[in-house]
Order: structure tokens, then sequence, then C-alpha cells
């Protein structure tokens, strides 16, 4: 019981700590650019979340996030999904795309 409660602290503590860590430290990014008409209208810095752990985080805990950055969520199969903002402190813009 005392091992599972300190993994549990240990967790709790490096996840805080990497929640204060520069986008740029966290993840990979990766060039998103957005086209309309086949012409780009839009490019953006990503870091694309493929595992559920880092879907469920998101952007949680960050204070600021530029103009150009962003997270694509990825799903390898289309399905029905939601966003929640717990712990979100900066405002996003939230699209859903599919397949067609």
């Amino acid at each position: 019981m005392r091992v599972a409660l300190q993994k549990i602290v240990l967790f709790s503590i490096l996840a805080s700590l990497s929640a204060c860590l520069p986008a740029e430290k966290q993840a990979k990014l990766e060039l998103l650019g957005i086209y309309k008409d086949g012409v780009e209208i839009a490019r953006y810095s990503v870091e694309v979340a493929q595992t559920e752990y880092s879907r469920r985080k998101g952007l949680m805990h960050r204070q600021s996030l530029a103009d150009d950055r962003g997270m694509l969520l990825y799903y390898k199969q289309a399905r029905e999904t939601g966003i929640w903002m717990k712990n979100t402190h900066i405002p996003l813009d939230i699209l859903f795309i599919d397949s067609s």
C-alpha cells in the first residue's frame, strides 16, 4: 500500500514538472498546413498526440501558446469524440476533422 502511494506521488510530481516545460521540450513539433482550393492558407507547428495519455493531457496546465502553435489529437480509426477543457488556462479554437 505504501509503495503504491509513493508511486502515485512520484507520478504526480513528474506530471507537474512536465507541465512546466515549454511545448518544444515536451513533444516533437510537426508542420501542419491548412489548404483551401489547393492553396495553403495557414501553417502551424503542432504537437501530435497519438497516445491515449497525450490526448487526455492535451494542453492542460499550459500558461501560453504561440499563435502559430497547436496540438493535433490523432486517432487511427474515425470515431466520435469530444473535448474537455479541464485545467486549460489558455483560449483554444477546436476543429474536428474527418476523412471527408
